[in-house]
């Protein structure tokens, strides 16, 4: 059986200010894929991220979720993505657990509390579950930022250079981390600067360059 499409492009083109970020770009993206998307700063990596988790609108071309499964709204769509992106989302003032507790219950998949320890367990921060987020180190809140990404279930995972402020043991756990959710059998698209600092887990390596995309 032919599996599922996650979501698709036809010939996106995104400008800001006229002037273009993105130009023709189409791909698709099937269910249990792990994609590698590289590319230098500025070449339009976290704007195509954007567009495909609905956060940004393109200029020209479509973007299709979910096999174009009728009835699909905006809201919907983002309730089946996962992304992780450069902000963490997590209040200052509270706890690493009462921010992931709290994002839990707002999701109609999220996880429990003891997923959530489980998880900060893999991750090395189980000691800092009670303390204030404006107290953790950027490598720390890096990590909890894709504890946060992972607190659901969802069909298409989106993560923008989750290896970044991670020091070597970290990147070891992301490694893993990524191992399990590919054994899984879910779907990932992830950027980063360099294509050997993630493992050779991807079944297909997309390049951006000055907005144009390869295949």
């Amino acid at each position: 059986m032919k599996a599922k499409r996650v979501c698709q492009s036809q010939n996106l083109a995104k400008y800001f200010l006229r002037r273009p970020v993105l130009q023709h770009v189409s791909f698709e993206i099937f269910q249990g894929q792990f994609i590698l998307l590289t590319g230098d700063n500025g070449s339009g990596k976290t704007t195509l991220l954007r567009i495909v988790t609905t956060l940004l609108a393109p200029t020209q071309g479509q973007m299709i979720h979910f096999d174009g499964e009728p009835g699909l709204s905006l809201a919907r769509i983002r309730q089946r993505i996962a992304y992780l992106s450069s902000h963490t989302l997590l209040h200052p003032d509270l706890t690493l657990m009462e921010n992931l507790q709290l994002l839990a219950t707002l999701s109609e998949q999220g996880a429990s509390t003891r997923d959530i320890a489980q998880e900060l367990d893999h991750w090395n921060l189980s000691h800092l579950a009670h303390q204030a987020c404006r107290t953790l180190s950027k490598g720390e809140l890096q990590k909890a930022n894709i504890v946060r990404s992972l607190l659901h279930t969802r069909e298409l995972i989106v993560w923008d250079e989750p290896q970044n402020g991670l020091d070597a043991k970290s990147q070891e756990r992301l490694h893993a981390r990524m191992l399990a959710l590919k054994a899984q059998g879910h779907t990932l698209l992830c950027t980063s600067h360099f294509e050997t600092q993630l493992p050779a887990i991807f079944d297909q390596h997309w390049h951006l360059k000055e907005g144009r995309l390869s295949l």
